[in-house]
Parts: structure tokens; C-alpha cells; sequence
């Protein structure tokens, strides 16, 4: 309507940790990856952590290549929630004050100050069966601060949960009867998403990431924390005392998804899980999915939905410098992957 063209948008996750960067094509062929890039956030006090958030979008945008200055972002953590609900059908003009009083009763913050959007699922026997998405103002305000402050245009508000999802949909075939869940391992916590047998994504956030993993094992080794990244994501061959120890750093991770998908099995609607797709952050680290496969009741494989997509040849400098991020990256890149999915 605007004259905007769906692979004019970028994806853009602003982490923590890091800041990642994708720009979509799909044709009749499927996706296209024309841009990509993962930049660390410079480590800072609390009072600069906008600023440092918003140096690393820019530096993120240089990397990647990204010709678009139109992004979709995302918003997750305590201050989001998905929440299904089932309604006895009213007419359209009703439709959306319905879903307002309800959600208010389905509200988990302690204000009334919420941005919120719905999805209808199925409007059968009289019923009319959907989802509703929220966030606090404050955190689609703070993130859409950033976005600006980067040089870029909002064009789009996610949650990071529906990304994934999203991006599943589109890339993988799950087995009929059986569901794929999605581990997303991010940097202070980890996103759970799977969805029932009506669509209804049911999520779940562990206070439990990448960076408690790391932690301990430094503390269990007495070595400082880049030492241990520099074993888990290097070359420098297998320490001993590191992979010992990491299915131990991983217990209360595991413990945590382990009663996720206990809780989750004992819905209504929900089909078993098969699969665990794992991505984050961590995603690729060194003997992460051995010991995770040790301890979960459910299979762990690495998920990188990169692997299945073309790459756009840029004839630039920063096409080899795109190619190794892809290569090294793809499992942290998945929200963003998600988000770029979007149409505007």
C-alpha cells in the first residue's frame, strides 16, 4: 500500500549480549539471505547500556550489509506475555471490546499500562478461540528508542517467541502427531516455544542462559570467563576439565526444560515433542548439545535455518566476512531470521 516491498525489511534482535542483523528475499525458489551480522555489545555500566546497545546496532548494520533502513524488531522477557483464550462468538463490531475485557482478566503485570494485539484461531460452535499478545509500554518504548537513536524506522514490534515460531513454520516440517519445541538459549535466559494442535503458542522463559553456563564453569575452574568462551566457540582443542564439567553447569537448564515439557505434555491440546530445536547464543558451543542430549527427555539438535537458504551474491567485502557470520553464527541469528520474516 505504501509502495514497500517485503525484502526492503531487516530483522533486528537487540540482545543483552549482542545485536543481530538479517535482511530477507523469498521468491518462488524460497528465501534468500542478502544480509547478515552478529556484533558484540561493548561491556558497560547500567547507565550505559542504551548507548552501548545502540553503537553496536549501528556497527551491526556496517557488518552486515543490510541496504534497508526499515526494521522489524523484537521484545521478550518478563515484561511480554502470550495468553490463549476462547470467547462466545459477538459480532464483529463487538469483537475487539470482547477481546479487551479479556484481556484484562488474562493480564501477568502489575500495571495497566500494556500495549496489546490478538490472532483469531478458529470461530466454531459458537465459540472464537485465539491468542493475545502484550507487552508493558515501557519496554516496546525503550526498545523502539534504540531502533531511532540507531538511524533506523520501526516498522514492525514482535515478540521474539512468535518470531521463532515463525521461523519454524517456515523453514522445518515437523512429523505429523509429533510437535517441534524451540530452545532459544540467550544470554541471561531461555525462551521455551512450542505450539498445541490449534496453533496456540504456548512459551515459557527460564531465568537460566548462556552467561550462568559460562559462569560456572569459570568459577568451577578458576579461570576467567573469555577463557572459557575461547574453549567453547575456539579451535584450541578439548580441555579436559571443561567438558567434565559442563553437563554439570547445564543441570538446572535441563532441569528447567525437563518440567516445561512435562507441564506442556499435560495440556489439552498438545501433541508429544520429539524434537528440541536449540539455537542462541550458546547454541554452538562446544559439547553444549552432548551434555544437554545426556539429560533432556526429549532429542536436542542444533537448529541453524540459515543451512536451508540461499545466499544472495554481493560482490562486496562484506560478502566473505556475511558467509563466515552465517557459517559460525547461524544458530544465534534465529530471531532474527524470524522477525525479517515478517511482511509489511
Amino acid at each position: 500500500m505504501f509502495g514497500i516491498k517485503t525484502n526492503q525489511v531487516i530483522g533486528v534482535d537487540v540482545g543483552s549480549a549482542a545485536v543481530k542483523i538479517v535482511q530477507l528475499h523469498k521468491d518462488a525458489n524460497g528465501w534468500e539471505v542478502a544480509a547478515a551480522g552478529i556484533v558484540r555489545t561493548a561491556q558497560h555500566s547500567e547507565k550505559g547500556a542504551a548507548g552501548a546497545s545502540v553503537r553496536a546496532i549501528q556497527n551491526c548494520l556496517e557488518v552486515s550489509g543490510g541496504a534497508s533502513r526499515l526494521a522489524v524488531c523484537g521484545v521478550g522477557g518478563p515484561e511480554s506475555a502470550i495468553r490463549g483464550f476462547e470467547l462466545a462468538a459477538v459480532e464483529p463490531p463487538l469483537l475487539e471490546k470482547a477481546i479487551l475485557a479479556e484481556t484484562e482478566e488474562l493480564n501477568p503485570f502489575n500495571t495497566d499500562d500494556i500495549l496489546f494485539d490478538y490472532k483469531l484461531l478458529s470461530n466454531s460452535e459458537g465459540k472464537i478461540r485465539g491468542y493475545v499478545v502484550a507487552a508493558t509500554n515501557r519496554l516496546v518504548k525503550s526498545k523502539l528508542s534504540l531502533i531511532k537513536k540507531a538511524g533506523l524506522k520501526c516498522a514492525l514490534v514482535d515478540l521474539e517467541a512468535l518470531s521463532l515460531i515463525n521461523c519454524r513454520n517456515e523453514i522445518e516440517k515437523p512429523e505429523a502427531g509429533f510437535s517441534t519445541a524451540i530452545i532459544n538459549i540467550g544470554n541471561s535466559c531461555t525462551t521455551f516455544v512450542a505450539e498445541d494442535k490449534d496453533a496456540h503458542p504456548f512459551v515459557r522463559e527460564i531465568k537460566f542462559g548462556g552467561r550462568n553456563i559460562i559462569d560456572m564453569l569459570a568459577a568451577a575452574n578458576g579461570t576467567a570467563s573469555n577463557e572459557v568462551e575461547e574453549y567453547l566457540f575456539g579451535k584450541n582443542g578439548t580441555k579436559q576439565e571443561y567438558a567434565s564439567i559442563l553437563p554439570i553447569a547445564c543441570r538446572q537448564l535441563v532441569i528447567e526444560i525437563n518440567k516445561t515439557l512435562r507441564f506442556y505434555d499435560a495440556q489439552e491440546n498438545s501433541s508429544p515433542v520429539k524434537e528440541l530445536l536449540v539455537c542462541g547464543g550458546i547454541a554452538a558451543a562446544k559439547g553444549l548439545l552432548d551434555a544437554l542430549n545426556k539429560q533432556l527427555s526429549a532429542r536436542a539438535v542444533l537448529w541453524n535455518p540459515i543451512e536451508k537458504m540461499r545466499l544472495r551474491s554481493l560482490r562486496s567485502p562484506n560478502e566473505a566476512l556475511r558467509n563466515n557470520i552465517i557459517r559460525n553464527s547461524g544458530p544465534a541469528l534465529v530471531v532474527a531470521v524470524g522477525l525479517a520474516m515478517r511482511s509489511i
